[in-house]
């Protein structure tokens, strides 16, 4: 089989690998995404009377697990009559109170996954003293089994709001105090980022009527439901089609670092001609086939067994063998038989190091066919020195490689933190 063809499968399996631990990554990376609350947005409308309405928006993310059907809100002191809505627009909205203050929104025969909105409408009598005097309200709660990324609370009141105040944390932790902002008289608003498991109570006292209750306009923007995953699956395309062409492109550019230069023209100018003469060019492995002239020696500038190392692009024992015998060619030791036994003999045995002397140490001959610890010895020490020359040679198969082996690497990895994180980004 050729060398190019061999390149080419190469390429072609490793094209494939990389396809394939891609799409097994894109498909972890869905399966494992993490259910979330992407917003929570909810404001408390204060009448005169002391009672409340609250709305509340909760754009929801199932992930894509199997086994969703809804979510449970748990709203302390609410009680079935006092709920006025509860609707989703793109996932079931059918709800049934669950003991005092739990909510069950959902359908237990069909399941749901990926992003969702939720409203919820109910009256509290509980965020207003009996004096009417102050408010406090709790309007995340501490009761979600999944983090919320964004939050934003608004209170609005008929009164004046004085002395506002603004904690948040766990019920097992001390508070920590947040930022509230007046927006105008009688309407607060808050903003927090990354809640688990926290609630947030906002307090204040009232001070003067009012002339109007102040109102906010509108809700937030609903998330693309339902869309989600194609989404997703199209960023988990695009990733993937990202890394594949980052193979390509360091595959073209191997290619192309690893052409010969040759003179323009024939197979003779590019033997023979000289470089002031004719134009210096880079061919390839087809082209340079056809300008083959048969040798019977190895160039001088190397040995047979580094012509392999070339050849292979790594040490194997076929090149340590072919080092022993250039050895034994040169007349440093002799190979010979001793009762269908393979013999070395030490013609030099004077040497201070090297291989030949650790395979030998301070004997003449070795007996093959035994396991030999000191000739084991040598054999490793042969390899290393291979691998050396091979790693220090400023030949192709080595100095140009290992750049762009790595620049395919960065683009590999780069390519798979780009798809592992898309679920997380969006």
């Amino acid at each position: 089989m050729s060398s190019v063809i061999k390149r080419r499968q190469k390429a072609n399996r490793f094209c494939f690998a990389a396809a394939c631990f891609a799409g097994l990554v894109v498909a972890a990376a869905i399966y494992f995404s993490p259910e979330k609350i992407d917003f929570f947005w909810a404001t408390a409308e204060i009448d005169t009377g002391g009672s409340a309405r609250i709305t509340e928006v909760i754009d929801y993310d199932f992930a894509y697990k199997p086994d969703k059907h809804g979510i449970y809100r748990d709203i302390p002191d609410l009680v079935e009559s006092s709920i006025i809505e509860v609707s989703s627009p793109s996932a079931p909205d059918q709800y049934e109170m669950r003991g005092n203050e739990r909510i069950r929104i959902g359908s237990p025969y069909q399941t749901v996954s990926g992003n969702h909105r939720y409203r919820i409408v109910y009256d509290l009598e509980t965020l207003v003293s009996e004096d009417l005097t102050q408010t406090a309200w709790n309007g995340v709660g501490f009761w979600w089994n999944v983090p919320i990324q964004k939050a934003e609370l608004n209170i609005l009141s008929p009164f004046e709001l004085l002395d506002p105040q603004c904690r948040y944390g766990s019920r097992w932790d001390s508070p920590k105090e947040c930022e509230i902002l007046e927006i105008q008289p009688g309407h607060l608003k808050v903003k927090l980022n990354q809640l688990d498991k926290e609630g947030v109570t906002i307090t204040a006292l009232f001070g003067d009527s009012l002339a109007s209750a102040p109102e906010i306009s509108g809700l937030p923007s609903a998330p693309n439901s339902g869309n989600d995953f194609g989404n997703l699956l199209f960023l988990a395309f695009v990733g993937l089609a990202a890394t594949l062409f980052g193979v390509l492109m360091v595959v073209l550019i191997l290619k192309y670092f690893g052409r010969d230069k040759v003179r323009s023209g024939g197979a003779v100018d590019a033997a023979f001609g000289a470089e002031t003469e004719t134009l210096i060019r880079r061919a390839d492995v087809d082209e340079l086939s056809d300008q083959i002239a048969t040798s019977f020696t190895p160039p001088k500038e190397i040995d047979a067994y580094q012509g392999g190392i070339l050849l292979t692009e790594r040490v194997t024992e076929d090149h340590k063998t072919a080092w022993l015998l250039e050895r034994a060619i040169s007349g440093e030791i002799k190979i010979t038989e001793d009762e269908s036994k393979t013999v070395l003999i030490d013609q030099l045995p004077l040497r201070d190091s090297g291989v030949l002397k650790t395979m030998f140490g301070n004997r003449e001959k070795i007996t093959l066919g035994s396991f030999d610890s000191q000739f084991a010895e040598g054999w490793e020490k042969l390899e290393k020195e291979l691998n050396s020359w091979q790693e220090e040679s400023e030949l192709w198969a080595n100095y140009r490689t290992q750049w762009v082996r790595f620049l395919g690497w960065v683009v590999a990895v780069l390519g798979l933190v780009f798809i592992i994180s898309l679920p997380i980004i969006f």
